[in-house]
C-alpha cells in the first residue's frame, strides 16, 4: 500500500518511489549520466543546477574535486574505478536528482565512513520526501522520525531514538554495544 492504494494497481505510485541498495548498478558512462540517467549536453540551467546540488548532497562533489573532468569523468564498467563508498555516493546522487516523493533505501551507505554517512543522511532528512531505510547501524537511523526495530523477523519496538533508548532493552543494548566497540554516534 502507498498513500492508501495498492502498489500493484497504480503505476503512478511506483514511479514516485526510488530504490537504492548497497550495490546499486553503475553504468559505463559519465558521472552526470550515471546520476541523471538522461543528462544531455544541452540540458537546461535548472537541470545542471539540480545535478550539482545532487552531487553536493551525496558528497560526490568532494570525490571529484581533484579530477579535471569532474562530472564528465567516465565511470568504468560497474564503477570499478571508484571505491564502494564512492559508488554509493553516485547512487545516492541519483536519488537526490530524482523527483520522487519516496526514497526506499537498503543499506545505501554501508561502504561509507561514519562522517560521510552522517552528512548524506542529514541531507536526505532535510528533503521534503519520505525516506524509508534498512540499516544495521543505529547511527544511520538515529535522527529519523520513526525507527522500527526488528529481531528475528519480528517488529519488537517502534519510536524515536530517545524513546527507544529509554524503553527498549534490546535497542539500548545495541546502541551501547556500538558505543563501546568504536561507534561514533
Amino acid at each position: 500500500m502507498y498513500e492508501g492504494y495498492p502498489l500493484s494497481n497504480n503505476s503512478n505510485n511506483r514511479r514516485n518511489i526510488f530504490y537504492v541498495n548497497q550495490n546499486a548498478h553503475i553504468f559505463n558512462e559519465t558521472i552526470e549520466k550515471n546520476i541523471s540517467l538522461e543528462f544531455k549536453p544541452n540540458s537546461s540551467i535548472n537541470e545542471k543546477k539540480r545535478l550539482k546540488e545532487s552531487m553536493s548532497k551525496s558528497k560526490m562533489d568532494e570525490v571529484l574535486l581533484g579530477i579535471p573532468q569532474y562530472e564528465k569523468t567516465i565511470v568504468s564498467e560497474n564503477g570499478s574505478n571508484f571505491s564502494g563508498g564512492q559508488r554509493q555516493k553516485i547512487a545516492l546522487a541519483r536519488a537526490f536528482y530524482s523527483n520522487v516523493n519516496t526514497l526506499l533505501l537498503d543499506e545505501p551507505t554501508s561502504a561509507m565512513d561514519n562522517i560521510s554517512e552522517f552528512e548524506v543522511f542529514s541531507n536526505l532528512l532535510d528533503e521534503k520526501r519520505t525516506v524509508i531505510t534498512v540499516a544495521h547501524r543505529i547511527s544511520t537511523v538515529r535522527n529519523f522520525d520513526k525507527i522500527i526495530l526488528m529481531d528475528n523477523g519480528e517488529i519488537v519496538c517502534i519510536g524515536k531514538h530517545e524513546d527507544l533508548i529509554e524503553n527498549s532493552e534490546l535497542y539500548r543494548s545495541l546502541y551501547y554495544k556500538k558505543q563501546q566497540f568504536g561507534g561514533t554516534k
